[in-house]
């Protein structure tokens, strides 16, 4: 199963569509807020499968603040990362992320990019924390998202450079 996600939209459609078309193949396209809605319609022009969820900017957005969902076998919590003071410490997240026995925890909101593998007992069963960065306003380095493969149970997660075109 492969999995991109991306985050922090903000309006600007070019990179996601450069992404989308890129990965046309993908099994599904995640986005962590802050541009959702223009995600959702891009999918929906495409046809393509997608789970957005909206952030601190979404104020009209329809989508919800947080989703859980089961791909590839696997338990993705998807946040925005607002509502646990991600720019801050990612402490609360993980901890939501644990408590829903979540194997992949997927947020953004502070525009870096971040892939870091969880083993710590306070939190249960190990897991994933992946912040795509941003697809379009990125705080430091270029735009990114993430590529997620699930393969035979194992979790293999990358994060892309919009611009190079490799992960």
């Amino acid at each position: 199963m492969k999995i991109i996600a991306m985050s922090d939209s903000h309006g600007s459609n070019y990179n996601m569509k450069a992404v989308m078309t890129l990965h046309y193949d993908a099994d599904m396209f995640i986005h962590a807020g802050d541009g959702c809605e223009d995600f959702v319609k891009l999918c929906l022009e495409r046809n393509l499968p997608y789970i957005a969820v909206r952030g601190n900017c979404d104020i009209f957005s329809k989508q919800q603040d947080e989703q859980l969902c089961e791909l590839g076998e696997k338990k993705i919590f998807v946040t925005h990362g607002h509502l646990y003071s991600a720019k801050l410490t990612t402490e609360s997240l993980m901890t939501a992320g644990s408590m829903r026995q979540a194997d992949i925890v997927i947020f953004g909101h502070t525009h870096e990019s971040l892939c870091e593998y969880i083993d710590d007992k306070r939190f249960g069963k190990p897991f994933y924390m992946v912040n795509p960065g941003s697809i379009s306003l990125p705080m430091n380095g270029s735009p990114s998202y993430a590529l997620i493969e699930i393969r035979n149970g194992d979790i293999l997660i990358n994060i892309a450079d919009v611009y190079s075109n490799s992960w």
